[in-house]
């Protein structure tokens, strides 16, 4: 539905609607959404003929894939071309290529953006929905495919810390190299951990022949939940389209259920209901409730037979405790409390060597949380400072306030020095002097042209209080 709503709106697709001769390809492709059944190989193929009329080019057999007819009818039509739909979406501009250096993970690498020559508005790669992005996508909605993955089921502490370190996504619960760089629920990895019931799920590339499977990047991973017969399946990451991820739910639902009737040596026969029924955040947790925000996903089976019985609540998560001080604590986003360094950032809580330390009115702060003025050559609170645009550079309140006004027409902030006044004391950056003061031809004093009272005297600006006179002057010459 999604890819023939795209070409409604992104190709001609709709003229063919009402032209008797090209009918039959609207009709085609109209179909493929409103099919109950889609089957790759002959799906609508008593409609190929009519599609085969349309043009000697095309000659579509019995059993073709759809999705290589549909992407013959593209190219014969033109709309396989991507750099038709790379257009600006604010000036409807066609946008240029352009490879700039990007840190990703530590490393520079070439990234490709495109921008706009016309508004200099730039697009990633995934911003810009082409030809090819979206019939990749309509292909596997048609034909999934089958990838083989080493499939983990874990307890262990290195596969709580490490939930969110995946091959190409990261989530909340990224516990990240340091404070700055971890997830705002990065504490939940300890918070899963110790509790009695969450269980890590996650898939590695089929291809790794390691043998510390924790530290290799996750393809997938998903947090399951078992206490007295019941299962919470909770949210699978980093599954971007989860409205269409159900038969992948399933297959890892199918995978956790028999190893739990196993281990609990009865049938492998289970009762799902959707949601989150009978599941609960632990006292103190901080893990992110993940089958609250996304009940629609998630659900709870039950061992058959037992459904109709009162089950104990399954208990996610539990206080976090700190890695150095060993006390529980409730910061969301830190695993540690304290750090066991010799200080604390008064501003974010990061902890802070005694070499690294800033000190502001007697308080630590760290590097992240200060930022230097050159004016009065001293560090200051990130947060109080203000950012000059004239000079781009951060300037402190107080000297802001010492030696800076602010531009009466745009409303920047000026050094003093080099703003300009007029008569009444108001003040105006240099580029908006240059279109709003002016000096008066007669009498020189200055004229503030948003305010005062001008007149032009043969082709000279001139006051209010000289136009009279010039004026005279005039008449009596003429006279």
């Amino acid at each position: 539905n999604e890819f023939i709503a795209w070409l409604e709106r992104n190709t001609n697709i709709k003229t063919y609607q009402t032209d008797p001769y090209t009918y039959p390809l609207w009709y085609f492709i109209s179909d493929l959404r409103d099919s109950v059944y889609l089957d790759e190989t002959n799906l609508n193929k008593d409609r190929l003929d009519y599609v085969n009329g349309l043009s000697e080019k095309f000659n579509f057999r019995e059993g073709m894939k759809t999705t290589k007819v549909v992407g013959k009818i593209a190219k014969e039509l033109g709309w396989d071309n991507d750099e038709n739909y790379r257009v600006c979406k604010r000036c409807a501009t066609h946008l240029e290529k352009q490879i700039i250096q990007r840190d990703i993970n530590g490393h520079m690498v070439d990234v490709t953006i495109y921008v706009c020559p016309e508004c200099g508005r730039s697009y990633e790669r995934s911003d810009i929905p082409t030809w090819s992005t979206e019939y990749a996508k309509f292909c596997d909605a048609l034909s999934p495919l089958k990838i083989t993955r080493h499939t983990c089921i874990s307890l262990n502490p290195v596969d709580y810390l490490l939930m969110s370190n995946g091959n190409s996504w990261r989530s909340c619960h990224y516990i990240g190299d340091d404070c700055h760089d971890a997830g705002c629920y990065s504490s939940g990895t300890i918070s899963y951990m110790l509790d009695s019931t969450s269980i890590i799920f996650f898939t590695v590339d089929g291809g790794y022949e390691g043998n510390n499977i924790s530290t290799e990047p996750k393809i997938q991973r998903q947090v399951f939940a078992y206490n007295d017969g019941r299962i919470l399946q909770s949210r699978l990451y980093p599954q971007c389209n989860d409205c269409g991820a159900t038969d992948t739910y399933t297959d890892i639902r199918n995978v956790m259920q028999k190893v739990i009737a196993d281990c609990l040596n009865l049938p492998n026969l289970w009762v799902k209901k959707k949601g989150a029924n009978g599941v609960k955040h632990g006292y103190g947790a901080t893990c992110y409730p993940d089958w609250d925000c996304q009940s629609n996903l998630c659900s709870v089976s039950t061992i058959k037979g037992l459904e109709d019985e009162r089950r104990d609540d399954i208990i996610v998560g539990a206080a976090p405790i700190c890695i150095w001080c060993g006390d529980t604590h409730g910061e969301d986003s830190y695993i540690s409390c304290c750090g066991g360094s010799a200080y604390t950032c008064t501003c974010c809580g990061y902890s802070i060597d005694e070499d690294d330390v800033f000190w502001i009115d007697d308080e630590p702060y760290c590097n992240e949380c200060v930022s230097y003025c050159e004016c009065c050559d001293e560090y200051h609170r990130a947060d109080d400072m203000i950012w000059i645009s004239s000079e781009s550079r951060d300037v402190c309140r107080g000297c802001v306030h010492d030696y800076y006004v602010v531009c009466e027409h745009c409303g920047e902030y000026v050094y003093e020095d080099d703003a300009e006044c007029d008569e009444n004391g108001r003040t105006y950056c240099s580029q908006c002097a240059s279109e709003y003061i002016a000096t008066c031809a007669e009498c020189g004093c200055v004229i503030n042209l948003e305010y005062d009272e001008v007149r032009e005297v043969n082709g000279k600006l001139v006051c209010e209080d000289c136009a009279d006179t010039v004026e005279e002057g005039t008449e009596e010459e003429e006279g």
